[in-house]
């Protein structure tokens, strides 16, 4: 089957466009010449018939039968004789072919001089006129008057020029000027070949490592020294390689811990089913693992529930549907809300929110869950007697929401890692806290679905931790 490649496109493209404005300028410039030589020609022969016809002017004539005497118009007839190819004429007023002293005898008498540029040549003017004589044969016939001693116009000269030397000439030009066009199209074919070829080059080396790639080649590299946009392109291709193989290695590591973190319950679980069945167990031993597989079944299900809203965030599907709200009234319920739970575990939240905050582009449901995670993780952090803080402060153009802690902290190396799914900072040292490692990445793919950011700093371990949120304002269209 044929398969067009992109070179044979280019080449076929550049020589039809090549071919057909090169013959179009081809048949203009070719015109133009044409018509500049036969002007020329036509000026040429004109010019030489008014200069002759002025040497014959002058001389005696006598009646309607005056023999030409004026020795200067002797000598223009007897060169004009030495052409073998002109004819030349001397008509009175009358129409009638005059001889010529010394060349009487060679002028025809049986021609018809009833016409247009002979008696405009009569009223005092040069003209021309081009006609095929009784033989077929294409000639120019230009006339100019005659003024003989009395100025008084008696006569004209008529010349009768072959227009086989201009047509020759016409064709040499034609032959030249096609002469120049075929190497200039030859050329042009080479370098579309030449171009075809170096644009498909690097492209082709593109197919050939996707097809490696396709293959489990992974490592394959585009290598295209260029700046222009076919290196762009390798560039491009690199870097989607590279977010290819990040994006792998991740999913990868999600599998794999989402698998361990679904394992551990489910081992647990089947750990403390398995000595439910065992009918030595006592009571209260029982009613204790009913309450571990229930806490563990709630463990899975919070872990589920957060798959699946990062995998809708992923897919795009997450539903956002932005209703006006009261965005200060709402951060007071939710400070009130968890001081009254953190007061439980001996946490102490405090708040900082103005009464008038501008509206935001993000959903009540969505911010819900933004605050949640972020102050469940301020709470798992927090020893009793600790701060949790939150506050608020509208920008230009924006909402600023601040989260902040005296708990756990962590350093700076940890920071670039934060939001990565399933990482908890310092887990060595805090395998006690509950969680899946989740929570911040909800909260960051949420916000950068709405246009929001977040950034997280801490002064190091054991001083704390703050979470500072930006959030674009919803401005109502005009």
């Amino acid at each position: 089957m044929f398969r067009p490649s992109i070179s044979r496109q280019l080449l076929v493209t550049f020589t039809t466009i090549t071919t057909i404005g090169g013959l179009t300028l081809f048949f203009i410039a070719g015109q133009l010449l044409q018509n500049a030589t036969f002007d020329y020609y036509k000026r040429d022969v004109l010019t030489e018939t008014v200069t002759l016809a002025g040497t014959l002017s002058g001389g005696d004539h006598d009646g309607d039968n005056s023999v030409i005497s004026n020795p200067l118009g002797q000598y223009a007839l007897r060169r004009l004789q030495s052409e073998p190819d002109w004819q030349f004429y001397v008509v009175n007023q009358q129409g009638t072919i005059l001889p010529t002293r010394d060349h009487a005898s060679n002028q025809p008498t049986t021609t018809d001089t009833n016409t247009s540029e002979i008696q405009t040549a009569l009223k005092g003017r040069e003209a021309q006129a081009v006609r095929n004589d009784p033989t077929g044969k294409a000639n120019l016939y230009s006339a100019a008057p005659i003024r003989f001693g009395d100025n008084n116009i008696r006569a004209a000269l008529w010349l009768v020029v072959p227009m086989q030397p201009a047509y020759d000439l016409v064709n040499r030009r034609w032959s030249q000027l096609a002469a120049v066009l075929l190497p200039v199209i030859g050329l042009i074919v080479i370098a579309s070949l030449w171009v075809g070829q170096t644009l498909t080059r690097p492209i082709r080396q593109l197919h050939i490592a996707a097809q490696r790639i396709t293959a489990g080649n992974r490592d394959e590299r585009i290598v295209i020294k260029r700046e222009d946009e076919i290196g762009q392109l390798a560039d491009a291709f690199n870097i989607m390689l590279d977010s290819l193989n990040a994006l792998l290695i991740a999913q990868r590591s999600f599998v794999s811990n989402a698998a361990h973190e679904l394992r551990a319950p489910l081992m647990s679980m089947k750990l403390r089913i398995e000595a439910l069945t065992e009918n030595d167990i006592p009571p209260d031993e029982r009613k204790k693992y009913l309450t571990e597989s229930a806490d563990e079944i709630e463990h899975m299900a919070n872990l589920v529930t957060a798959l699946l809203t990062l995998a809708r965030l992923d897919e795009g599907k997450h539903p956002t549907k932005l209703e006006p709200f009261d965005t200060a009234a709402f951060l007071h319920d939710t400070a009130r809300s968890w001081r009254i739970q953190s007061a439980q575990n001996g946490i102490i939240v405090e708040s900082d929110i103005p009464d008038a905050l501008p509206d935001i582009a993000l959903s009540a449901a969505d911010l819900r869950i933004i605050l949640d995670n972020l102050l469940i993780n301020a709470a798992k952090y927090t020893s009793a007697g600790g701060y949790i803080w939150l506050r608020a402060r509208a920008e230009p153009n924006q909402l600023r929401l601040e989260i902040s802690d005296t708990g756990e902290g962590f350093t700076p190396e940890n920071i670039p890692h934060l939001f990565e799914r399933f990482y908890r900072a310092n887990l060595d040292r805090n395998k006690s806290i509950q969680g899946n490692g989740l929570g911040l990445a909800i909260v960051d793919a949420l916000l950068r679905q709405n246009g929001g950011t977040i950034k997280a700093t801490s002064d190091g371990i054991g001083k704390g931790a703050s979470f500072t949120l930006f959030i674009p304002a919803a401005w109502p269209e005009d």
